[in-house]
C-alpha cells in the first residue's frame, strides 16, 4: 500500500454524493485549476443571447428533473387555457393570473405545491404538465362529476382522474392523476424541456 500523493502546486478534485430517491443517487466531481495555472476563478460575463443556448436547455432539464425527484408528489397534472377565458397563445399572462390566483388559495389554506412545465401545440397555443400536491381538498373525481351531469370522456372516468372545478372555471380544463411511479413521471415531464420550448417562451430567464 502506497498512498497517493499530490504535488505541493496541484489542488486534487473533490467529489459530493447527491440522494435524490432511496436508488437514485448522483455523483458530482468538482474540478479544480492547478495553482500555478495563472488563470483567474472569476467567470467573464457572456453576452446574453435571446435564444436560449443548449447549455440552457440542458441546464433547465437537469433542474427539472431534480425538483420531480427530490419532492414527494401527490398528482401528475395536465392544465389546458380556454380560448374562452384566455389568450391560449399568451403564455405570460396566463403565468401572472395564474401565479395571483394560486396565492390567494394559499391564502385561504390550501397548502399547494407544484412543478408545473409548458408544452406548445403546433399552433402556437400552450397547456401545461407538471405535479401538485396538497391540493386533495379541492379535487373531484371526474366519475362524480358525470354523475352531476358533467360530460366527462370516459379515459378520465375510468382512470380514475380527478378535477380541479376552480381551476376549470377560470382558466379551462384539467385532469390530475395519482402518481404511482415518481420516477417515470419525473422523466416523462423532463422531455417536454426542448430547445424549441425554451426559444419560444417570451423573454430570457423566465422560471
Amino acid at each position: 500500500y502506497m498512498p497517493i500523493v499530490a504535488p505541493l502546486d496541484v489542488v486534487l478534485p473533490t467529489y459530493r454524493v447527491f440522494r435524490f430517491t432511496d436508488r437514485i443517487f448522483k455523483l458530482v466531481k468538482f474540478k479544480r485549476k492547478k495553482a500555478y495555472s495563472g488563470l483567474s476563478s472569476k467567470r467573464e460575463k457572456q453576452p446574453v443571447h435571446p435564444v436560449k443556448l443548449a447549455a440552457s436547455v440542458s441546464r433547465t432539464r437537469k433542474i427539472v428533473l431534480e425538483y420531480a425527484l427530490c419532492n414527494h408528489w401527490e398528482y401528475f397534472c395536465t392544465f389546458t387555457i380556454s380560448k374562452d377565458k384566455y389568450d391560449r397563445y399568451d403564455l405570460i399572462t396566463w403565468r401572472d393570473s395564474f401565479l395571483q390566483w394560486i396565492r390567494k388559495k394559499k391564502k385561504k389554506g390550501i397548502p399547494v405545491v407544484y412543478l408545473l412545465v409548458p408544452e406548445q401545440h403546433k399552433d402556437g397555443s400552450w397547456h401545461m404538465h407538471g405535479f401538485f400536491t396538497g391540493v386533495s381538498s379541492v379535487l373531484v373525481s371526474f366519475k362524480t362529476e358525470r354523475k352531476m351531469g358533467l360530460k366527462v370522456p370516459n379515459k378520465l372516468v375510468n382512470g380514475g382522474f380527478f378535477d380541479w372545478p376552480a381551476y376549470r372555471e377560470k382558466f379551462g380544463f384539467c385532469s390530475f392523476g395519482v402518481i404511482r411511479d415518481r420516477v417515470a413521471c419525473a422523466f416523462y415531464v423532463q422531455k417536454y424541456i426542448t430547445k424549441d420550448m425554451l426559444s419560444s417562451a417570451v423573454g430570457v430567464g423566465l422560471h
